[in-house]
């Protein structure tokens, strides 16, 4: 009871020492559960996005010289893998959206059923996706970051057999190539604009200079239990499908990348957050050792009825332990509604809708960890307590410490 009664007055006499640690961890808690949270939801985002997309472990894009019968035939066959989807595209050798130009790769495409799109305020899918009239056209929101532009725009592609324009109608989920990182694109038209376009390069088509691709969903059996890039080797040494393929990305390298950006600046964050658990421990030590120096006499008195030096120790570690935890617990509380605010924030460069959990578990595991961290140095520097004379401090002197 007396430790209570000690702990309260030391709390009401070194308020501001209190508050000051108190609103310093609460900062640290709550940027640390926004930055883990928003990072676990990108990345746990991008991965459901390439479910919703059923899209296959490797994509490659190969051009219909190279997609021989006998390739065609060798790829299908073999024993790992499940099955090919084969979407024909014709290539585009430059785009521009408004005055912005890019000589990005992209891939104009008929409009298949795996395509969702994202609702008017990008909080979720479309449940149906609408077909496409003649001059319409679907994009990633990667394309407009990374070339700028809106829905409504005209965009302009270029291939070897003219030049067409398009009105960009919606915004379509593209989880392997439609991150702003990533320069080539996959973009959506209708069958008739296809057909025309097909038909048109074909008749431009060289031997140097293909007119369109084959972009090849490949998806693994349920047997083979290889990752994706030990699976790509495999593939290529029995098929040698990826030897004359254009490009190549396997499901993981695309998750990489496409959440490059997110881990970027997250990393840049975090480095901020361990200056101020720092600054935290700083604020701490100093705090304690003067006080223990500026309370001298009145520590001396404690000791002389009674109040051994471990419990004036606890005294000051349960202080800055319920300041501490009280910080952690308002600043994970703060971060809820930051986290929904900010879920969306990496949008223009993933591509991909966010969701909105938050990462508790982890941010208290690190919290805790600090506060650990945060107790060995006030044990350290309490030590100088056991070293305070009752007789010295009541007659005034403090050489022993």
């Amino acid at each position: 009871m007396e430790i209570l009664t000690l702990l309260k007055a030391n709390i009401r006499h070194k308020k501001g020492a209190f508050f000051s640690i108190m609103i310093l961890m609460m900062i640290i808690a709550m940027s640390l559960t926004a930055i883990l949270s928003i990072i676990d939801n990108s990345l746990e985002s991008i991965k459901q996005a390439h479910e919703i997309a059923d899209t296959g472990d490797v994509q490659v894009l190969i051009s219909e010289n190279g997609y021989t019968k006998e390739r065609e035939d060798a790829l299908i066959s073999h024993p790992m893998v499940e099955r090919v989807e084969d979407f024909p595209a014709v290539f585009t050798e430059r785009g521009k959206i408004g005055e912005n130009e890019t000589n990005s790769g992209w891939n104009l495409l008929k409009l298949h059923d795996n395509v969702k799109l994202f609702n008017q305020d990008f909080s979720d899918y479309e449940e149906s996706t609408p077909p496409l009239k003649s001059g319409e056209i679907y994009v990633s929101e990667g394309l407009l970051s990374m070339v700028g532009g809106k829905i409504g725009d005209t965009l302009k592609a270029e291939t070897i057999g003219g030049n067409y324009e398009f009105t960009i109608r919606g915004i379509a989920l593209e989880p392997y190539t439609g991150s702003a990182v990533i320069g080539m694109k996959q973009l959506y038209i209708s069958d008739e604009d296809f057909e025309k376009i097909y038909r048109e390069a074909k008749e431009q088509e060289t031997e140097e200079n293909s007119a369109n691709v084959h972009i090849l969903m490949i998806y693994k059996s349920d047997d083979c239990t290889l990752k994706n890039s030990e699976f790509c080797r495999e593939l290529n040494k029995d098929t040698g499908i990826l030897d004359y393929a254009v490009i190549s990305l396997n499901k993981d390298t695309s998750i990489y990348y496409t959440n490059l950006m997110p881990e970027i600046i997250v990393s840049c964050l975090i480095v901020f957050l361990i200056l101020l658990v720092v600054i935290v421990l700083i604020v701490t030590v100093h705090n304690i050792s003067t006080s223990i120096e500026m309370e001298y006499v009145n520590l001396g008195i404690l000791k002389s009825q009674g109040f051994g030096k471990d419990k004036i120790r606890l005294v000051f570690f349960l202080q800055y332990f319920i300041a501490q935890l009280t910080g952690v617990i308002l600043g994970m509380a703060l971060a809820v509604p930051m986290v929904q605010a900010m879920g969306n924030i990496f949008f223009p460069i993933t591509g991909v809708i966010s969701n909105h959990s938050i990462s508790f578990g982890k941010t208290f595991g690190i919290m805790f960890g600090i506060m650990l961290l945060s107790g060995c140095f006030i044990y350290l520097v309490t030590v100088k307590v056991g070293r305070i004379s009752p007789i010295r401090a009541i007659s005034g002197g403090r050489e022993e410490i």
